[in-house]
């Protein structure tokens, strides 16, 4: 989970407008003030995957990269990303709507 909120922020965190509002965002903050976060983020290799033509394995290439799972594997970098549903957040910041409370699985099964 953590590696998959992880891509998901790299991969949004290339739009300028949307790395602004990350870093101010109170529950994306903490994650996007992380060490970890600003290197990858700088990462030149990085950087042009996310930014390549062949979207479609674009995904699946930024969650096998070594980088990100290394980065993954720093235990305060991956509790403050397990604490955060990435795309909710995302989804928050573009629309200026607060993510709904999330339902444990069972509840949003028999909803």
């Amino acid at each position: 989970t953590a590696k998959r909120h992880l891509a998901a922020y790299l991969l949004a965190s290339f739009n300028p407008y949307v790395r602004d509002q990350m870093v101010t965002w109170p529950r994306t903050k903490e994650v996007a003030s992380h060490p970890l976060i600003e290197d990858l983020e700088r990462d030149s290799e990085l950087t042009e995957l996310i930014a390549g033509r062949s979207g479609e394995w674009k995904y699946f290439r930024l969650l096998r990269h070594p980088r990100v799972r290394a980065a993954v594997q720093d235990p305060a970098l991956r509790k403050k990303l397990r604490k955060m549903d990435t795309a909710d957040e995302i989804r928050a910041i573009l629309t200026g709507q607060s993510p709904r409370k999330r339902l444990p699985w069972l509840q949003r099964i028999l909803k």
